[in-house]
């Protein structure tokens, strides 16, 4: 099939300068259709997670340029510091989509300008308002992403419970979603099989997991004495006893570099310097993706610490196909998709939550530079047939043209 320019208006919580998995994601997606041929706009609010990392803007709309991309940025509520209240979070979430309405109608019924396609990027779950909305009332074609359970992170983790009323609101909003969306992008088969089971899925479905661009993921053999995290530093992961495990590794000249920021970095600094660990774990704070790229390809391990919980089964990190990607194997704390990840790739070890025994496995990396090495290489081939971002776009790409009007 013939490619075809199309008009694409990708909506999202998270887009660079954020840092998070889910950032970068939208950024590859809005990339590689636009080289695909694709006008691409992106809505999106100013940067606003990790809490605290950002300042307050008050500025109700502005445009920039990034990779040839129309970047459009509304105002939404920003918390401003680590870990805010609840209702703070709820505002932020719940303003952004309603703003992007007004903002849009001008463009979407009294402007020559006509998008053919909309991307909605879930989480966080209002953002499925603005694409139920814009279904209803125009022809477009709608391309529901669920990138991962975020309502069943917030039960779990005690933010919400299923019977309030914004639980309650959530679930109705996801069911009319994927009633009126044309197409259902899956991150992972455990969304997947999750969602067909509870909602009725009248979309297209597509696997849209998340993936890697080998251009952006440098190799370098000469590797520092470091081991890596990379990522979101929240509720979801377990990294204390990756910080305790330090303890347990005999090399002290090996050190641990921490690259993100999130609702629990106080507490983990906290512990660092209880632990008397300061000199060998390194909070690095928020890079540009390429300066934490350079960073992780020149390190010997990548680190994965979630917790195990059963909704995190679907969690598929972008950090760990990146670790991947630059030729380095992983260790691992997690349940369902990256054990199967470790299993399949032979590139990373999945240990339980135990400062001990994820010592045990990063030392056993650090000794054996050939187990090392062959690792390494097996992660970067794997990620070039599996999660090559390119082509999952690709892919994407001509489902959305099977359906375009």
């Amino acid at each position: 099939m013939a490619n075809r320019k199309l008009n694409i208006l990708l909506v999202t919580a998270n887009f660079p300068p954020e840092s998070v998995g889910g950032a970068i994601h939208n950024l590859r997606v809005a990339k590689y259709l636009s080289r695909l041929g694709c006008k691409v706009d992106v809505l999106t609010t100013y940067p606003t997670y990790p809490y605290g990392e950002f300042k307050r803007q008050t500025r109700l709309y502005s445009e920039e340029k990034m990779e040839n991309i129309k970047v459009m940025r509304i105002w939404t509520f920003q918390p401003t510091k680590p870990s805010p209240p609840v209702y703070q979070r709820l505002l932020q979430y719940l303003i952004f989509p309603l703003h992007a309405f007004l903002r849009l109608i001008p463009i979407l019924f009294f402007s020559r300008k006509r998008y053919d396609v909309v991307v909605t990027s879930h989480p966080p779950e209002p953002t499925l308002l603005l694409g139920y909305l814009i279904k209803k009332f125009t022809r477009m074609v709608w391309v529901a992403e669920f990138r991962d359970p975020w309502l069943e992170a917030a039960v779990s983790l005690g933010f919400i419970s299923e019977k309030n009323i914004l639980y309650i609101l959530s679930e109705k909003l996801r069911k009319s979603a994927l009633l009126s969306a044309d197409i259902f992008a899956y991150a992972s088969k455990h969304i997947r099989d999750g969602f067909v089971k509870k909602y009725r899925v009248k979309a297209r479905q597509i696997f849209s997991p998340n993936g890697v661009s080998p251009e952006e993921c440098p190799l370098c053999e000469r590797k520092g004495k470091n081991i890596i995290y990379i990522g979101n530093i929240g509720y979801a992961y377990s990294l204390e006893n990756v910080v305790k495990s330090l303890s347990y590794v005999a090399d002290n000249d090996l050190k641990l570099l921490i690259v993100g920021g999130g609702d629990r970095m106080p507490d983990l600094l906290r512990l660092t310097n209880e632990l008397g660990l300061e000199d060998r774990v390194k909070f690095v704070g928020i890079l540009s993706h390429e300066e934490t790229m350079d960073l992780t390809s020149k390190s010997l391990i990548g680190l994965h610490g979630q917790k195990e919980l059963d909704f995190l089964e679907a969690a598929n990190p972008i950090k760990v196909l990146e670790y991947m990607g630059c030729g380095i194997p992983f260790v691992a704390i997690g349940v369902g998709e990256i054990e199967r990840l470790a299993k399949d790739s032979e590139a990373g070890l999945v240990v339980k939550d135990e400062p001990i025994l994820i010592a045990k496995a990063i030392s056993s990396l650090v000794e054996n530079n050939d187990l090392r090495t062959k690792m390494g290489l097996n992660g970067r081939k794997y990620v070039e047939k599996e999660y090559n971002m390119p082509e999952t776009i690709s892919k994407l790409y001509q489902s959305i043209l099977s359906i375009a009007p």
